[in-house]
């Protein structure tokens, strides 16, 4: 049996994330031998720098490494790997018959010695994605522009997403087409609350984190209609050209705000149809 150990700065306070840990762990039981080990978090003083915080967190890390292992570096520039991937690579380790240490940093990151000590950098986003918060929406919202080029403004776009997220206790997460990445870090600078960011590096990333979403908006863009077949309530925004020309799925779990060019974003309608959509997923 494959024998893990992740080893991580500081202690998990969410009690959210302690239930999901303890699920997870029972889950793993018939499979491998998990260890989950916690090392002290340093404390931000005067005269210590970020780059030493880490140095003395990476020294606590790299003494609690079993021996044997190979320790495995979760860091946002590591390789990334789908969910079947991920799985081929644990069936290789386990074959070889070496102990596995993941090692995760603190706020700040691991620092570089612990990273040149890693047989292995992985992206931290290799396990599945788990929403924020049981009780929290999760609204997935595509900024790129629609089908047929029409694209609401960055600020109303701003707006919009953050009325959302409080009006419905939410979480955003912005999921667009790889191309149009540029488009989303710009609109995730001009949000209010900070979004949920993971990495998305292929079109299968974007519908996998799509699939999670209790809600999705978009322009006419192609996530509609993945959202839609995946059935997610979806709002879609579109002008009434795009709806003219778009052969518009027939689902309750689709509905459409008109923006006709030239008028203020009609808001009113976009909370009524937002709830309609809502109202007929809870039934």
């Amino acid at each position: 049996m494959l024998h893990v150990t992740i080893l991580m700065v500081g202690k998990t306070r969410e009690a959210f994330i302690r239930e999901g840990v303890v699920f997870y762990e029972k889950r793993l039981q018939p499979f491998l031998h998990l260890t989950l080990k916690s090392v002290r978090e340093e404390k931000e003083a005067a005269g210590l720098t970020a780059a030493g915080v880490k140095l003395r967190e990476g020294e606590r890390l790299r003494a609690q490494i079993p021996p044997r292992a190979a320790a495995i570096a979760l860091t946002p520039q590591g390789r990334q790997f789908s969910s079947e991937e991920f799985a081929a690579w644990l069936t290789q380790r386990e074959l070889e018959a070496r102990p596995l240490a993941f090692l995760i940093g603190g706020h700040l990151g691991l620092d570089e010695p612990t990273l040149a000590a890693a047989s292995e950098r992985l992206a931290e986003q290799l396990v599945h994605f788990r929403k924020p918060s049981g009780e929290e929406l999760l609204v997935g919202f595509d900024p790129g522009p629609g089908r047929g080029g029409a694209q609401i403004a960055m600020a109303q776009q701003a707006r919009l997403l953050d009325k959302l997220c409080s009006d419905y206790r939410a979480r955003a997460i912005l999921l667009t087409a790889p191309e149009h990445h540029d488009v989303a870090k710009s609109l995730e600078s001009m949000l209010s609350r900070e979004p949920i960011v993971v990495q998305q590096r292929q079109m299968r990333d974007v519908v996998s984190l799509l699939a999670q979403c209790d809600l999705f908006v978009a322009g006419n863009t192609d996530l509609v209609y993945f959202a839609v077949a995946l059935g997610i309530p979806t709002v879609a925004l579109m002008t009434p050209d795009e709806m003219v020309a778009t052969a518009v799925p027939d689902s309750d779990r689709l509905e459409i705000v008109a923006l006709v060019p030239g008028e203020r974003f009609p808001i009113d309608e976009f909370i009524e149809r937002t709830q309609a959509v809502l109202l007929a997923n809870a039934r």
